[in-house]
């Protein structure tokens, strides 16, 4: 029994240290402020979760982008997807997933969407061509 015991011990005080290792050396890298403002149609949007840059890609609300661009916006948690419906075209993207469903049609991001403070971001270059709007910006900003 005290063998069985100190062999367990053992098997967890291994796993524990496997796992502080292999998470300590998972490259996860923080958002941080993009410092930009997003222009649609020549207009700036405000948000309430700031765009950020995450792997060198500017990522943006797509709730908000999205709206303004006239698409209904779904949000599943349990799957943790989001449905884009505007006019003819479908969109359905997946939380960490680099893949995007445009009309059952697979497309590729760089970047996979991300949540952050409730609000889920994806690329802002992918998210216009997407929803075929005419034009869409930004404009860098300086912090002070």
């Amino acid at each position: 029994m005290k063998k069985t015991i100190v062999v367990l011990l053992l098997i967890l005080i291994v796993n524990l240290g496997f796992k502080s290792t292999v998470l300590a050396s998972t490259d996860m890298e923080t958002p941080k402020p993009a410092n930009i403002k997003v222009l649609l149609d020549g207009k700036i949007i405000s948000f309430d979760q700031e765009p950020v840059i995450l792997k060198d890609r500017v990522l943006v609300p797509i709730r908000k982008v999205a709206e303004l661009m006239g698409a209904n916006v779904l949000w599943t948690g349990e799957s943790e997807k989001v449905v884009l419906k505007k006019d003819n075209t479908e969109i359905i993207i997946t939380i960490g997933e680099p893949s995007v469903l445009v009309n059952r049609q697979i497309f590729f991001m760089d970047q996979p969407p991300v949540v952050v403070n409730d609000r889920t971001l994806m690329p802002l270059r992918f998210v216009s061509p997407a929803l075929a709007q005419e034009w869409i910006g930004m404009i860098k900003t300086k912090q002070y």
